[in-house]
């Protein structure tokens, strides 16, 4: 095909079979983190962003948990509540005072 296609001699490809030994290496379990988002909510932050990538993220097999920590506008935070519906890495701790 690169032959062909690209009109590169046969001479100057070489084909490198990367094997791995599966008995010497083996993948290695995922470590998982948490997330913590302190502050106030409001839309100039971007949090929907952050929800829509998590959600994203977790198709992808990642584990993290994300915890939102604060309050603000109502409606907001209702927008917020339905998006994190989906993400079941969210978890919403609403506001918590400075002294916990």
């Amino acid at each position: 095909m690169l032959q062909k296609n690209l009109g590169i001699g046969r001479e100057k490809i070489f084909i490198n079979p990367q094997v791995i030994d599966t008995d010497t290496f083996k993948p290695v379990k995922k470590s998982h983190f948490t997330v913590v988002f302190a502050g106030r909510l409001s839309e100039d932050k971007g949090i929907e962003t952050i929800l829509d990538a998590i959600y994203h993220a977790r198709l992808f097999g990642d584990g993290t948990k994300w915890v939102f920590l604060g309050s603000g506008e109502k409606k907001y935070e209702t927008i917020l509540g339905k998006i994190s519906k989906k993400n079941p890495n969210v978890v919403w701790k609403g506001f918590v005072p400075t002294n916990e």
